[in-house]
Parts: C-alpha cells; structure tokens; sequence
C-alpha cells in the first residue's frame, strides 16, 4: 500500500522571519533628552563663566598691586621732594645770612669753592665706613704760595672731625681723607669746611 501524503497548509510568508517595529521616543523621553542637553550647555557655559572669573580676578589682583606700587612710588617722590625743597631753603637762607662759607654737596664730584684762604676741593665722595663715613677728595689751593701742614674741619651731620693735608703746593691739589663716626651715609648729603691754619712757604728776592 502507499503511504498517504502529507498536506501542507498555510501561507507562503509564513515561513518568514518576523519584522521588528522602531521604537518611538515618546514625549517623556524627548524631554528627558532636551533637559541633558540644556544641562550640557550650561554646564559649558559656567565653566568658561568660571575661567573668565579667574582671569578677572587675577587681572584685579595684578592691577591692585600695580596700583599699590605707584601710589608707594608716589609717596617716596613726595617725600623727596619734600626734603629737596628742605635743602633747597636750607642752602638759601645760608647764603643769605652770609653763613655758607665752607659749605659743600658731598655729592658733587666738581669744584667747589670754599670761599676761604684760596681753597677749593674736588672729586668729593662719601662711603660708609666702620660706625660712621669717610668723606675723601682733594684739596686745591689756587694761591702763588705753598701751603704746609695744613689743619682743616669738617662738619657734617652735627660731628665734626679735623684733619691736616701734609702739603698743597701752589697751583695744585692733595687727596684727603677724613672719617667721622657715628654718621649715617644720608645725613653726609652736606658739610662745612673751615680752614684753622697753615704753614705759608714763599721766597723773597
């Protein structure tokens, strides 16, 4: 006997692999998505907020030190010219009671004139030196004698010390150099020379 056969039944698509529907985003999750991207950008924007914070903050701090720095640079000119003037009006009402005779700027290296006996000085300087200064110099003597043993004073910052110069001859100069403690270099802007004595050396024909 035959064996029945077999019907199949159905329809051809049957067979098929099943299809997959995309997912929609509901309106909740395009929300959600909206809110992580402002949440991105605003993060962004704080961040580059915050460095330009920084930068002001440094660009303050740098301008307010600048700004103290002048204004102590201001202060210091202040004060100088306070004390020029000071000077400048010391200087004056010497010259007019007739008391500059002998007086000199230790800062000023040319020559000065010490309205005494023919005396000038130069290349004047002051250093300090152990608890006090050390003015030193030369002497000139612009007189047609010689002078020998030659005692001079010097006043400067209310000391004074004496010192004597071995010789001058006529028409030249002699270094000296004088120490006098216990006075600080900015108080040795000023000074007297006076001249005490001399041994005079001339020929007679």
């Amino acid at each position: 006997m035959s064996s029945p056969s077999e019907t199949k039944s159905g329809t051809a698509n049957e067979s098929a692999e099943p299809s997959v529907a995309a997912p929609t985003r509901g309106p909740a999750v395009l929300g959600a998505i909206a809110a992580v991207a402002a949440l991105v950008a605003t993060a962004t924007v704080w961040v580059v907020v915050d460095e330009r914070l920084r930068d002001l903050e440094t660009l303050i701090t740098t301008s307010q030190s600048t700004a103290t720095s002048i204004s102590e640079e201001l202060t210091e000119l202040q004060s100088k010219v306070a004390s020029n003037e000071t000077e400048i009006s010391t200087i004056k009402l010497l010259r007019s009671t007739g008391q500059s005779k002998g007086f000199v700027d230790l800062a000023e290296p040319t020559i000065q004139d010490l309205e005494q006996s023919g005396f000038y000085v130069v290349k004047l300087a002051v250093e300090e030196h152990l608890t006090g200064v050390k003015v030193s110099g030369r002497m000139i003597n612009t007189q047609s004698v010689d002078h020998t043993n030659i005692t001079f004073e010097l006043t400067v910052g209310g000391q004074s010390k004496q010192f004597t110069i071995n010789r001058v001859s006529k028409g030249n100069s002699t270094a000296f150099s004088v120490y006098l403690p216990d006075v600080s270099k900015e108080e040795a802007r000023y000074g007297w020379f006076a001249y005490l004595n001399s041994t005079l050396t001339y020929f007679i024909k």
